[in-house]
């Protein structure tokens, strides 16, 4: 692989940051001075093939890979990954599910009892407590389907699924 004059085949050390169908994936990480020094001297120095740091990462992560393969079976720890990850998605699907018919059977039952205002303030308790939860798609689901199914009953108050930007339903300015 090398040459006389220290410049070495690109090929075996250039790796796409787009995968097959043209996705990327950003990532930060903290590593110690030291070795960030150490990249900055590799790469600066014009032996290696690499123009920024990012290229550097990008193959030692294709080495390591490669050599974590020779300890494990990687394609099946990614098989794994991705049998977990769909199983958290279907719990977490299922909950929403669940949550909401049994917010929904509270809040018929008190509408058909004649309770408006209790069923108003327990969906206004279940939004303060969805807008609690640290942002994501479940929540940002919870909180739109509140304002989908209910956004009527909850006209003229004060209600913790809008978002700042947006008008309340009955509100004109």
């Amino acid at each position: 692989m090398p040459k006389d004059d220290h410049n070495y085949d690109p090929a075996g050390f250039t790796v796409p940051e787009m995968d097959r169908i043209g996705r990327i994936a950003r990532i930060r990480f903290r590593m110690n001075s030291e070795n960030r020094k150490i990249v900055e001297a590799i790469v600066s120095s014009g032996r290696f093939p690499y123009r920024y740091p990012c290229d550097f990462y990008r193959h030692a992560v294709r080495v390591l890979i490669k050599q974590l393969s020779c300890f494990e079976d990687v394609d099946n720890l990614v098989a794994e990954y991705q049998l977990k990850i769909v199983a958290q998605r279907t719990i977490e699907a299922q909950r929403y599910r669940l949550t909401f018919e049994d917010l929904k059977q509270e809040v018929e039952r008190l509408l058909s009892s004649g309770k408006k205002w209790q069923a108003r303030r327990s969906l206004l308790q279940f939004a303060a407590r969805m807008r609690s939860e640290p942002h994501g798609f479940w929540r940002d689901c919870y909180l739109d389907k509140v304002r989908e199914k209910w956004g009527p009953l909850l006209e003229g108050v004060h209600c913790p699924t809008y978002k700042r930007h947006e008008l309340l339903p009955g509100r004109e300015d």
